[in-house]
C-alpha cells in the first residue's frame, strides 16, 4: 500500500470549491464526513491548511484556519489556481478515521 500523501500540506493556502461543486457533493456523497449545509457559506473562501488527517483507505481530510468544519481534499484548489484538485475515489467499508475532529474543525488527537 502506498504511503498516505496529501495534495495540500499544512501551511498551504487553498481556495474552497465554488458553490455548485459543494452543492453537488452535498447531494451525492453518501459516505463518511458528509458536507454540512452550513459549510456551503464558505464556498470560494481562501484559507490556510492547519491540519491533515487520513481516513483509512486514503481519503484526506483537512482543518482550515478560521474556517470551521472538516474538509475533503476534492473541495479545494490551490489558492490562485483556477482548477480544482483531482477527484479522489471514495474509501469506504471498514475504514475508520485516524484523527478525531472537533465541531470547529480542529484536530482532537490521534487514536
Amino acid at each position: 500500500m502506498p504511503p498516505y500523501k496529501e495534495l495540500y500540506p499544512v501551511g498551504t493556502k487553498v481556495r474552497v470549491a465554488g458553490r455548485a461543486k459543494l452543492d453537488d457533493f452535498l447531494r451525492t456523497w453518501k459516505f463518511h464526513h458528509p458536507l454540512p449545509p452550513e459549510q456551503l457559506l464558505d464556498a470560494d473562501r481562501i484559507a490556510e491548511v492547519v491540519s491533515v488527517a487520513f481516513y483509512h483507505g486514503g481519503d484526506v481530510l483537512y482543518g482550515l484556519r478560521d474556517v470551521p468544519g472538516t474538509w475533503h481534499e476534492e473541495w479545494f484548489c490551490q489558492s490562485g489556481s483556477s482548477t480544482s484538485a483531482p477527484k479522489m475515489p471514495p474509501s469506504v467499508g471498514s475504514s475508520r478515521l485516524r484523527q478525531s475532529w472537533s465541531e470547529d474543525g480542529s484536530p482532537l488527537g490521534s487514536d
